[in-house]
């Protein structure tokens, strides 16, 4: 899965954050990213915004995901 997430987005490789995130519940059960438009130093904030270019941007990257796990064969 992270993989196929450094593929879509052109990253070298994974990285691991210093924020928190539910996907930690998961991690001993499945392989979890957390991938998805924005700056965590706006999120979760009284002025929380996404860019509209970025929001875009991230509809391509789930778009290429969608393809790599769901392509017919």
């Amino acid at each position: 899965l992270s993989g196929a997430a450094c593929r879509v987005t052109g990253a070298a490789a994974a990285v691991n954050v210093p924020y928190g995130t539910e996907a930690f519940i998961y991690q001993h059960h499945l392989e979890a990213v957390v991938l998805g438009p924005g700056n965590i130093a706006q999120a979760h904030t009284a002025g929380e915004f996404i860019d509209v270019g970025e929001l875009e941007a991230a509809v391509e990257v789930y778009g290429a995901l969608i393809d790599e796990f769901c392509a017919a064969e």
